[in-house]
């Protein structure tokens, strides 16, 4: 629209007819000009390879509907499938046990040694243990040389630290009695 260039005088009347007549323009149809054909897909209707998420065909992976597979690492993904079904079992918990050893001329009961690091703190010494409505936990340690203990009971220890006398509480103490 150039209405400097044409000479007349620039009025709202002027303006205005010039607008309305680009807005009557012919209607053109799109789809038959060629800036508008893809000659790849000419006659296709929809996308006839195969999806990576779902295995099935007429749609890409990123169009899916379906909601993604988990993240399963190979060596894992193999080793939970039985017969190309994945076991239900859950997943058991183990602990492994460390002996330790401490020699001395004159052992003393009331040392102890604690390891800040550990996962579970065990003792033979029920006495020690305030263990709060018994009951023998379902809990299997693997000890060094493969044999399976079973703890007999879980409580707290309350200690007396000679530093600075100090009460420390210790929770989830393991008892058995066997320990050595």
């Amino acid at each position: 629209m150039a209405l400097k260039n044409c000479g007349e005088k620039i009025t709202v009347d002027n303006v205005r007819n010039r607008l309305l007549a680009e807005d009557v323009k012919p209607q053109v149809d799109d789809s038959r000009e060629p800036a508008f054909v893809n000659e790849k897909f000419k006659g296709e209707k929809y996308f006839k390879g195969k999806c990576f998420k779902c295995n099935s065909y007429g749609h890409k992976s990123s169009d899916c509907v379906k909601p993604s597979r988990p993240n399963v690492g190979y060596n894992e993904n193999k080793s939970s499938k039985k017969n190309g079904f994945k076991s239900k079992q859950p997943k058991r918990e183990k602990a492994y046990m460390a002996d330790l050893y401490v020699a001395s001329s004159n052992p003393d009961p009331n040392i102890w040694f604690m390891d800040s690091c550990a996962s579970y703190h065990m003792t033979p010494h029920k006495e020690l243990i305030d263990i709060p409505n018994y009951t023998k936990p379902s809990i299997k340690l693997i000890n060094s040389g493969s044999s399976v203990i079973e703890v007999e009971g879980v409580g707290n220890i309350t200690f007396l630290l000679s530093r600075n006398g100090k009460k420390e509480n210790v929770t989830f103490i393991m008892f058995y009695m066997y320990l050595s």
